[in-house]
This record gives C-alpha cells, structure tokens and sequence, in this order.
C-alpha cells in the first residue's frame, strides 16, 4: 500500500495543468492525503446528490470533517479546489435539507451557516427529523441568481430518440412470490415509477460557482 501511494504522489505530481483526474467517491476516502497534494484547477462533483448525508464518510472528506480521535480539523477535498461544480439530475431526492452539504462543497453563503439554512427552508418533526420544505420559491429564487443551472435532457441531448416503454408479459412461474414482492417494492420506490405514475420531467441540474453575489 505504501509503495502504491508514493506512485500515486509521483504521478499527481508529475500532472501538467492540461491533465485530469477521474476519481470515483470511494477513492477520494482511499487516497485523500494524496490527492490534497496539490492545489486542483476545478473540482467537478458528478451526481453530486452522493453526498447529501453528512454523516457519510463520502461526504465527509468532500466537505472536511473533524477527527474523533485528535479533535483535530480535516480538510476536505473541495479545500484544495480553485473551483467547484456539481451534476447531478436529482439534487434533491426528498427534501431540502439535501442540499445542504452540496452547496457546503461550493462554499456557497447560504451554507455557512447550518442552523440558518434549517431554520429558514426546512420543516422538522417533533424529534427533529426533517419531513419537508418551505420557504421553497426563496431558495429556489437564491439558487438560480447564483449556482444553478437546470437542463431538460429534450434541451440538451436532441440527439436521443423518446422513451419507447413497453409492457412484456412472463411466465407467472419465473420468479417466486417473495421476488416479485420485492421487485415490486424497489420499483415503487425509484424515481422512474414516479415519472410514470405522475408525469414528472426528469431535467439534468448543474450547481456551480459564479460570481453573482
């Protein structure tokens, strides 16, 4: 493991600043040390969504987190980034709180401050769980003055023929009870059924960093 980091430092090293770096989340968690070895030009976040829970350790070396056992502060990734930009076609997959820690990873001002962005553009239960928005034509106002951008797919991949849905009939045999029931149950809860039963449009949301405020 120690001769591969010390690969890994040569070659961040050695990048020239028309050379990239396509990472995967899990090894941002892997190589963080080395990776905050050099100051990056542009860091781009894809499905940013992936880091909505703070308490994940993904999100958490994104973002910088604060060692249990030193107490001592641990930059994250965005920290050694000129720039920032998140993709991501859900950034919102229930409520607002989700946003949270990706506007975090822009350094955005509405995120400085977690009990604000709470107070004002989320709804908690009597355990404090949060269970809904408000406030959701502000943020949504503050958003596109300053970092986001929203595409529909028809705007900006023409080139994709229309979803051709098709219903196909099998044996009643070829699954057991227990995985139909299941099958059943992860359908009803993905994004797709949604788009089906309610007619949602699914639109493909930029969050990047400009200079608007």
């Amino acid at each position: 493991m120690r001769i591969l980091i010390i690969i890994l430092i040569l070659i961040i090293g050695s990048l020239d600043d028309n050379t990239f770096l396509i990472i995967n989340y899990e090894g941002v968690k892997k190589y963080l040390d080395v990776l905050k070895t050099k100051i990056w030009d542009l860091l781009v976040l894809d499905e940013s969504h992936y880091i909505k829970n703070s308490k994940a350790m993904r999100t958490k070396v994104i973002l910088g987190y604060k060692d249990k056992d030193t107490g001592v502060f641990v930059e994250g990734l965005k920290d050694f980034a000129k720039q920032k930009v998140l993709l991501t076609g859900t950034p919102v997959l229930n409520r607002p709180s989700e946003l949270y820690t990706q506007l975090k990873a822009l350094d955005h001002p509405i995120a400085k401050s977690y009990k604000w962005f709470m107070d004002n553009f989320v709804v908690f239960d009597q355990w404090g769980s949060p269970i809904a928005g408000k406030n959701l034509e502000s943020l949504q106002r503050m958003l596109r003055e300053t970092c986001m951008l929203r595409r529909e797919k028809k705007e900006v991949l023409k080139e994709l023929p229309n979803k051709i849905r098709q219903l196909i009939t099998l044996p009643a045999d070829i699954l057991s009870m227990d995985e139909i029931k299941e099958d059943e149950k992860w359908f009803r809860s993905t994004s797709e059924y949604g788009s089906i039963r309610g007619g949602w449009t699914k639109c493909l949301t930029f969050l990047c960093m400009v200079p608007k405020y």
